[in-house]
């Protein structure tokens, strides 16, 4: 019986690739709930992004004032601001 092999990793990540390397893209993580903000920093950082957090929608705000990010990920419903709020 044949076997196929699946490209290594690598090569489909282009860490081989002649291309100058780009910095890690930033996120913003907000959720109410600590273990799940924790957990979704931890597979996002782990995956190469550069993850901030905020506890509330109205931390996120002021965040959002003074820094770039390119990506959004917010929790719904939230103290203070919600993450619809938010996203408006």
């Amino acid at each position: 019986m044949e076997t196929s092999k699946m490209p290594q990793t690598d090569t489909l990540l282009g860490a081989t690739s002649d291309r100058p390397a780009r910095p890690p893209r930033r996120i913003l993580v907000v959720d109410d709930e600590t273990m799940i903000r924790e957990l979704v920093t931890d597979v996002l950082s782990r995956s190469g992004y550069e993850v901030d957090t905020a506890e509330d929608g109205a931390i996120a705000w002021d965040k959002l004032q003074h820094q770039h990010y390119d990506l959004l990920v917010t929790d719904n419903t939230m103290p203070k601001l919600s993450g619809i709020d938010l996203i408006k």
